[in-house]
């Protein structure tokens, strides 16, 4: 079994446009089975310019009159944030926290499996993936994140800067997600029990301008529609 990728095309937007609504809201109670978060300055969220990793993007949306609207549409398989017990996520720095599929796996104690959380970040803190679980969760979730730092989509066609053997999309998904997640008994996730993020774009953008490679941007969608239909025969 492996998911679909309507519903993670769906389920992905659910994830942005909740989280994008928690941004708004900042909720201070946490949910069961959640773990405690550290607070955060007063001003966090109204000053991107003071986030780690912040980016020009960021402070366009924060001052954009129009912000981009989120469309979340029905799907066959999305049953509720209040239903969803896993998360698979698949990125790069912006995502990872150091999971390894061959380290303890995530659990009640410690939803991340490893390391402890709130894992190895590129924020120095917690992220996305940690607030996702521990704070704007509606259910127990556990994270199996697999995001590497310097991944891009797939090394036949922007290799990361960083080194070679780095994990890209590709081998997140086929050495990682493929062999030990699906059919795995001791994980019974489901299309309706979970939810799927993959976070990629950034170092492919940036290493393939560094080599003057302009038209690259179709070869590089074309792996990811590959590498989600690979993973996704429903």
């Amino acid at each position: 079994m492996a998911f679909n990728k309507n519903s993670f095309v769906l389920l992905a937007l659910s994830f942005l446009a909740s989280f994008w609504l928690a941004y708004s809201q900042a909720p201070n109670n946490l949910q069961p089975g959640c773990l405690p978060v550290p607070s955060l300055p007063e001003n966090f969220f109204s000053k991107p310019e003071s986030w780690p990793h912040g980016t020009p993007l960021l402070q366009t949306l924060k001052d954009s009159t129009n912000p981009p609207r989120i469309v979340r549409r029905a799907s066959t398989f999305w049953s509720g944030w209040e239903n969803v017990h896993y998360l698979f996520a698949f990125g790069d720095s912006y995502t990872k926290t150091n999971f390894t599929i061959y380290g303890e796996q995530p659990n009640p104690a410690n939803p991340l499996g490893n390391p402890s959380y709130p894992g190895a970040t590129s924020a120095a803190g917690p992220n996305y993936i940690d607030f996702l679980i521990t704070t704007y969760n509606q259910s127990y979730i556990q994270a199996y994140n697999l995001g590497y730092g310097g991944a891009t989509i797939d090394p036949s066609a922007v290799q990361s800067r960083l080194r070679k053997t780095l994990q890209s999309f590709q081998q997140q998904v086929e050495d990682e997600f493929l062999p030990t997640y699906v059919n795995n008994s001791k994980v019974p996730w489901t299309p309706s029990n979970s939810l799927f993020s993959i976070f990629f774009g950034i170092n492919d953008v940036t290493n393939s301008y560094a080599e003057g490679n302009g038209t690259i941007n179709y070869d590089l969608i074309q792996a990811y529609q590959n590498l989600v239909n690979e993973a996704s025969p429903f």
